[in-house]
């Protein structure tokens, strides 16, 4: 069905004359806004609001789906079925089904394709109720609505959860990657899209290149460090990511609305776009307000949240109100910023995350922190939010795409560019964090080049992205204009537009069906998973320190007249406190110098070569023997209780105890010199006899 009609001047009888339904459809719904006064929320600037008012008219049921074409609205879904608002949880259910299926370190990306899946399926089969599931979930308005119910509690998760030692050290990283690499993609990439790949000529302004790379900015870290923490890769790598992840949303979602913003302002094509420099000002300090404004509440939040909490302890209240309440904060400190401040709410939320983590959970009490409630808590509200995430995800990615393409049948090139924009993209990527490597070497942590190598492919995006493009898609035009016409402008504006949804929803899945499966492969590649020389030393003197702790106590028990330790099987005993299998991996050579590490390689190509020199090496390592470390026959013998074996403290103690027990046993001989000589003979030459 399509709103692509004008009927402003008809009356509520000449609608019923119209002969071709569809057009008589689109009269009466136009119609019913023709009040006395006017209403505000107009049928031209608020068509989402009516196309509910549309479906009613259209006699919508499970029965007989209906697409919707619209003027200023959205060509991307169906009408929901009236009065089935319920089917919402259904969609709720199966998301969450899903999501304990493919649990594990790729769960998310499982979880999108699913959905993908049944988004291809839901667009040519009607599954009568389920259909009408995820038009409910499509059709959301407006789409702001998921940053207010995910992007809460996912943030202060994430927030309170990261290291804050390593976080501090990584601050000047973490600013620079979220806010200047957004920036830099977006000064970089507009021109790119603009002159290298020519679409300056199919009706792409700078405000539509800046507004794409502002939706394909923000990162997703649950994937990478997920495998990095599993993969024993770096912590730092871990944090950083994640850090990243954390800030860059409030950036991008602060350029997306800026330009946003322009864009609404110059509706049509014949409108010219202001120039980027009587832009970037604003720009500039509307970050700079929204940053402060959201970092304000966010603090205030904080040391409210932390003072009522104490007041709730003191009362006795359970683990559970305190879970409670930080949920609730979580979003209140979203919505106070967002909307009543017009702050940021993703730093106003990241900021009370960051203050919980460097109070210890806000002064949580160690029965509390012990009782794992607070981990399980979170862990339960992650996990479903980041499957109801990733499964919209999946199916808003396949139903903008097939729309798009839609639209788009005739711009083979509009296709082409996907691969190159996605080179671009992790070009780009790099060659910030190149740029940056000086400064992050000022601030005491270089990257090195596998690094950079391994944080520019992680760079997965996710929910964020297709959110702003469902923003996007119900605020801009698709369908005005003759589409027979090339030259027509609002043809041209409809083509970008159907390309901006298009090249967001396929870079997300690209780098989460391409780069998220081979983050472990290139992690191992790149040997990031292996354990620092120096590292490996630290752990191996632990294990040594260990064994000859274990052998001290056998040994001191041993020697214990203790009357519950007669007849014990001290050779059972010894076998079951060894370690020196089980941390057989901590064996190193201690006298071995740290082997040269190759020079920095410029390139993935030069990594993989040392890579394979290395697996060679490693391999005839193998076959020749590893460097020599101590066998369990050369460790001091357990049941040879000599003080040299011991340390200094311990054969001391032994001393001492032994001569104790000499001076008791020589009372108990009434004086005699029996027992003194037995106890100096004990101490000279101790007995190895077995008890």
């Amino acid at each position: 069905m399509s709103l692509d009609y004008n009927f402003g001047n008809y009356t509520y009888a000449q609608c019923y004359t119209i002969g071709d339904e569809e057009q008589q459809v689109a009269c009466l719904a136009q119609h019913l806004n023709v009040t006395n006064p006017p209403s505000i929320y107009s049928y031209d600037h608020y068509e989402q609001l009516w196309l509910s008012t549309v479906c009613l008219l259209w006699n919508v049921t499970y029965s007989n789906r209906v697409l919707v074409h619209g003027t200023l609205g959205n060509d991307f879904t169906y009408c929901n079925v009236p009065l089935s608002a319920q089917d919402a949880f259904l969609f709720v259910g199966i998301a969450l089904l899903v999501m304990s299926l493919f649990f594990g370190k790729l769960s998310a990306v499982w979880v999108l394709v699913a959905g993908g899946v049944l988004s291809l399926i839901n667009w040519k089969v009607n599954m009568y109720h389920l259909s009408n599931a995820i038009t409910v979930w499509l059709n959301i308005q407006p789409p702001d609505l998921f940053f207010y119910a995910f992007l809460p509690p996912l943030l202060v998760d994430s927030a309170i959860r990261i290291d804050s030692f390593v976080f501090r050290k990584l601050t000047v990283h973490v600013i620079l990657m979220a806010f200047v690499m957004v920036v830099l993609t977006a000064a970089v990439l507009t021109p790119l899209i603009l002159f290298v790949l020519g679409f300056a000529g199919r009706g792409w302004s700078w405000v539509h290149g800046a507004l794409f790379a502002s939706m394909i900015a923000p990162t997703d870290a649950l994937a990478a460090a997920a495998i990095l923490k599993r993969g024993g890769g770096p912590e730092r790598l871990v944090v950083l990511m994640e850090g990243e992840a954390l800030l860059n949303d409030a950036s991008a979602i602060t350029l997306f609305e800026v330009f946003m913003h322009v864009l609404e302002e110059h509706i049509t094509p014949f409108d010219p776009y202001p120039s980027v420099w009587s832009v970037l000002p604003g720009v500039i300090l509307n970050t700079l307000r929204l940053a402060a404004v959201g970092a304000g509440i966010g603090l205030a939040m904080s040391w409210c949240t932390l003072h009522f909490l104490h007041w709730l302890r003191w009362r006795g209240a359970r683990p559970q109100v305190e879970m409670t309440v930080l949920i609730a904060v979580a979003y209140l400190s979203f919505y106070v910023a967002n909307d009543p401040a017009q702050g940021s709410g993703v730093i106003s939320v990241v900021v009370f995350g960051l203050y919980g983590n460097w109070t210890s959970k806000w002064g949580m009490l160690a029965r509390t922190e012990q009782s794992g409630a607070f981990d399980a808590v979170w862990d339960t509200i992650t996990f479903a939010a980041n499957g109801l995430v990733f499964f919209w995800s999946g199916i808003a990615a396949i139903n903008y795409l097939i729309n798009s393409v839609g639209i788009l049948s005739d711009t083979t090139w509009s296709y082409a560019a996907i691969p190159l924009i996605y080179i671009f993209m992790l070009i780009i990527r790099a060659s910030c964090l190149f740029l940056f490597n000086p400064i992050f070497a000022w601030a005491g942590e270089h990257l090195s080049s596998a690094d950079i190598v391994f944080t520019s492919w992680a760079g997965l995006r996710g929910a964020v992205s297709l959110i702003m493009v469902a923003d996007f898609v119900s605020n801009s035009q698709f369908h005005l204009g003759d589409s027979d016409n090339p030259e027509d402008p609002y043809t041209q504006l409809n083509a970008v537009n159907a390309d901006v949804s298009l090249w967001t929803a396929a870079f997300v899945l690209l780098t989460l069906c391409i780069n998220a499966p081979t983050i472990s492969p290139l992690m191992q590649l790149l040997r990031l998973n292996r354990i620092p020389w120096e590292r490996r030393k630290m752990r191996a003197r632990a294990k040594k320190a260990l064994e000859r702790f274990s052998l001290a106590a056998v040994q001191l028990l041993q020697q214990d007249e203790d009357e519950f330790l007669h007849g014990v099987n001290w050779t059972a005993v010894a076998q079951y406190v060894d370690v020196s299998q089980a941390l057989s991996q901590f064996d190193v050579d201690l006298s071995r110098k740290e082997e040269a590490q190759p020079p920095a390689p410029g390139s993935i190509f030069l990594r993989a070569w040392h890579a394979l020199v290395d697996y060679l090496a490693d391999s005839s390592a193998r076959l020749l023997g590893r460097p020599r470390t101590l066998s369990r026959s050369e460790l001091p013998p357990v049941l040879s209780p000599r003080p040299e074996h011991l340390g200094p403290a311990h054969a001391r103690l032994v001393k001492a105890r032994r001569s104790t027990e000499g001076a008791r046993d020589e009372e108990e001989g009434g004086g005699g010199g029996g027992g003194a000589a037995q106890g100096a003979t004990s101490e000279e030459e101790p007995s190895s006899a077995q008890p």
